[in-house]
Parts: C-alpha cells; sequence; structure tokens
C-alpha cells in the first residue's frame, strides 16, 4: 500500500531530523517538496518546471492541483513500495491554491490531506527565539544540519540580531503555529509533537517520537539515536553578541523564559 508522510513545521522546528528518522528505516526522501531550489531531485518545483518545459499551459496554478497528484504517482514508483516523507513548511501550506469557489475555503494540500488520511507530524517549537538565532546563525555560516562533528561550522562566532524585530518575529511564528493548528483541525492521523519534549536528557529521541514514526513503518525496533547533530547547544548569552539589549526587549515582553 502506497503511504506518503507529511511532516510539518517551520524553519529550526525540527522537521529534518524526524525526516531524518524515517529516512533511516527505508522512506524515500522527497525533501522539502516546496523549496525554490530545484536543483535537488524529488521536489515539486523540479517536477513541475520539467511539466511545463512539455506543456506550457501547465504554469497556470490551476494544474498544480492535479499535477500535485501526478508528483505523488511518480514519487511512490520510484519509492518502490517504501513510505514516501515530505517536508512541508508553513510557507508551501498556500503554495496551491485551493479548488473552487474561495469563500471558506482550505488551502489544497491541507485538503488533501482531510481526504487521503496520510500519516501528518505537525512539529511546534515553543522556544521561539531559539528557533530565530538558529536561523540566523545558519544564514551566517552557512550550515543548515550536521550528521558529524565535522560538518559542524569551525568557528560560528556569534550572531547580532535586532531586539525590537526579534520580540515581532516571535508574535508572528506564535500566531503562524495557532493559524496552522486551526488550518489542520479537519486533518485526521496528525501528531502534534513538541520540540522540546522530542528529546531526553542524553539527546536521544523521546519513547513518543520513536513510537509514532515507528506505528507509521510498522516497525518496532527503531533506533533512539538521532542522524542529527543540535546545532547550537550554547546558552543564548554564547550565541548572541548584544545579548543584554536582547533579553532586556524579550523579558519586556514577557518570553524572559526563552532565553534559558
Amino acid at each position: 500500500m502506497q503511504k506518503t508522510v507529511f511532516i510539518i513545521g517551520r524553519q529550526r522546528s525540527g522537521t529534518t531530523v524526524l525526516r531524518e528518522l524515517f529516512m533511516k528505516y527505508g522512506a524515500f526522501n522527497a525533501d522539502e517538496a516546496f523549496h525554490g531550489d530545484i536543483t535537488r531531485p524529488h521536489r515539486f518545483y523540479g517536477y513541475l518546471a520539467r511539466r511545463v518545459a512539455e506543456e506550457p499551459r501547465l504554469v497556470n496554478t490551476a494544474h498544480h492541483g492535479w499535477l500535485f497528484r501526478e508528483y505523488l504517482q511518480e514519487l511512490h514508483r520510484l519509492a518502490e513500495g517504501s513510505p514516501v516523507v515530505i517536508d512541508l513548511k508553513y510557507f508551501a501550506l498556500n503554495a496551491i491554491p485551493p479548488e473552487g469557489p474561495f469563500t471558506g475555503q482550505v488551502p489544497y494540500l491541507v485538503r488533501f490531506m482531510e481526504e487521503t488520511r496520510p500519516p501528518v507530524f505537525h512539529i511546534i517549537r515553543r522556544n521561539k527565539l531559539r528557533m530565530h538565532i538558529s536561523e540566523e546563525m545558519a544564514r551566517k555560516t552557512g550550515k543548515w544540519s550536521a550528521r558529524h562533528a565535522g560538518d559542524m561550522p569551525p568557528e560560528k562566532g556569534r550572531v547580532t540580531i535586532d531586539p525590537v524585530q526579534t520580540v515581532l518575529r516571535i508574535r508572528t511564528m506564535i500566531e503562524d503555529d495557532r493559524a496552522v493548528k486551526l488550518m489542520f483541525a479537519n486533518v485526521p492521523n496528525r501528531r502534534e509533537f513538541i520540540y522540546e519534549t522530542m528529546f531526553r536528557p542524553d539527546g536521544s529521541f523521546a519513547p513518543f517520537v520513536t513510537a509514532g514514526a515507528g506505528q507509521v513503518l510498522e516497525r518496532a525496533d527503531l533506533d533512539a539515536t538521532p542522524s542529527n547533530m543540535r546545532m547550537n547547544p550554547e546558552p543564548v548569552s554564547a550565541l548572541v553578541e548584544n545579548h543584554d539589549a536582547l533579553a532586556e526587549s524579550v523579558r519586556a515582553a514577557g518570553y524572559g523564559w526563552m532565553l534559558d
């Protein structure tokens, strides 16, 4: 039976480490399916570019819903019976317009999940400050993930981030989580994982993570050791150059706990 697994979350929320767990046990990696870099294989826009080259009329977004289904069929052909795992970031949820009247419509991809009932893992990282710092650090170093110590940036230094804009970004990310949860209210087979509870103190996956993935993979012997290393385990004070100014702004906004 063909099985598509959707992992939903923001950038730096933990979607990659969960996707890698599925890949370790044979799942076919569709990567961040709606990422704009089409040089990576198996992404939707790469598939779309090839189809548009064949039929230019398909550039019209009215065709993208059925093209997505066609794209999934292609992925499952390549997967040869293994589950296909798709990393879907928040920004991509509106990538394909809804079909029919706009009033009351949910995004096409959300409706697709409602109708086809695939396993959906929604990861929420509560510490939005950590997410923001992690993203800024990745932009600075060019390193977004690491499997081994040798993959880590040799000297990442610190980042300087605007205190006022950071608070605004935190508020926006919190509102985005709320909006997506409402959007997924009618999606069956959805599991919500809180990033901060996904790991034991020793860094291994918590039992509910391996149990959830194991249920989809139909096996109970999953290794709890993540394939990816934590990129920024240091205290916030060691990661941010203007820590004092940032801390003052974050505390004043009621998010002081995110500095821990």
